[in-house]
């Protein structure tokens, strides 16, 4: 899965954004301003933390009301998402979830949002999670004149019932489905050859919200992690390489079993011409890293060779450089640039950018003139 558009709202140090595209590569966000890109940061890494460890509150920091139209409206926590990011979907992944429904063929783009009370939704951009009652309403009724006569009145009635209290505009979703479907489903002996074509119909319209909730379980482990990395000294925000290697013992099924010199050989050249200080070591069936002194593009590096080994693809890296020298940023840029086929964002004062090599100005920039309060 791909990230191609993020928007942050509701935050209070940043204004709303409006959908920001996010291109192949490296994407520079040219911004001055550490809060907001802390903000920033920190709001999209909850769309897919490293872990939970890494989902804190979001209530101190996010806005009690919001203007809308010339009124004020508060903030519902459960309610209000704070972070928005659209996905494109691989063939792969389609195709494994459209054998649960062959709607999910017209797969295209995925939207998952967090909420400020940590809540997760998920939705498929231009394509339903579920039915309208419009889409059974005339058929289903067809259904109940043909079994009239040959049912008893008690069999029928309560879907006569429900029918008459509908509106074509409810979703078949958050019980009214099972409802609907346990009422079918009472229906079954009663129908015979003649409506057997329109009766399978109206069930499998009415069990299209439960596929995609099993579609969207299967998505969820798909959407790469965001790793938020700060160049500070103190190294506080700093993502322990230990993680991984918990991950790494924790797993039982890796895509492969590599060796002690395979892990190592991605570690050391995959990413970058550069050696890095890190190494894995293999004490029976225990992995453990032997970390050194990392610099932020060794972290990069090794993070991302690890995350490859886990997931079979990159990370998404949100790496904030405001208060690093051009040199290490020049250095961050190159290790990503390295990485085929990952997004990342990389937060830099225009300044610097400019002292970096020339091929690093036609990377994709972001400005943050459009969020600053």
């Amino acid at each position: 899965m791909e990230l191609l558009q993020f928007r942050i709202r509701a935050h209070k140090v940043l204004a709303d954004t409006h959908w920001i595209q996010v291109k192949d590569g490296v994407n520079i966000l040219a911004g001055e301003d550490p809060k907001a890109v802390q903000a920033v940061f920190e709001l999209l890494q909850t769309i897919q933390p490293p872990s939970s460890a890494h989902l804190r509150p979001l209530t101190t920091n996010m806005r009690q009301s919001v203007s809308q139209n010339g009124y004020t409206k508060r903030v519902i926590p459960k309610k209000k998402t704070a972070a928005f990011a659209i996905f494109s979907a691989d063939n792969t992944l389609v195709r494994d979830i459209a054998s649960l429904d062959d709607a999910l063929y017209e797969l295209d783009r995925i939207e998952v949002g967090r909420r400020i009370d940590l809540s997760r939704w998920m939705n498929f951009v231009e394509l339903s999670s579920s039915a309208r009652w419009s889409e059974i309403d005339q058929p289903l009724r067809q259904l109940l004149d043909d079994l009239t006569k040959q049912c008893p009145s008690k069999i029928l009635q309560p879907l006569k019932e429900m029918t008459a209290l509908r509106k074509g505009t409810d979703r078949l979703h958050r019980g009214l489905d099972q409802t609907l479907i346990d009422q079918l489903t009472a229906l079954s002996p009663v129908i015979g050859p003649a409506q057997k074509e329109m009766y399978t119909g109206l069930l499998h319209t009415a069990q299209r919200s439960q596929r995609f909730i099993l579609a969207k379980k299967a998505i969820y482990p798909q959407v790469p992690l965001f790793i938020h990395l700060v160049d500070q000294v103190d190294g506080n925000t700093r993502l322990p390489l230990t993680l991984f290697t918990d991950l790494l013992n924790n797993n039982t099924v890796l895509r492969s079993n590599p060796t002690q010199e395979e892990l190592n050989q991605l570690i050391q050249s995959m990413f970058s011409p550069l050696s890095s200080p890190a190494s894995i070591a293999l004490q029976g069936q225990t992995i453990s890293l032997m970390d050194g002194s990392l610099s932020l593009p060794h972290l990069v590096q090794s993070l991302a060779a690890l995350h490859q080994i886990l997931f079979g693809r990159l990370p998404i890296f949100l790496i904030d450089c405001l208060n690093s020298s051009p040199r290490t940023i020049e250095e961050v840029l190159s290790t990503l640039q390295l990485m085929r086929g990952s997004r990342s964002l990389v937060a830099a004062k225009k300044s610097h950018l400019a002292l970096c090599q020339p091929r690093f100005r036609h990377a994709n920039t972001i400005t943050d003139h459009t969020w600053q309060k």
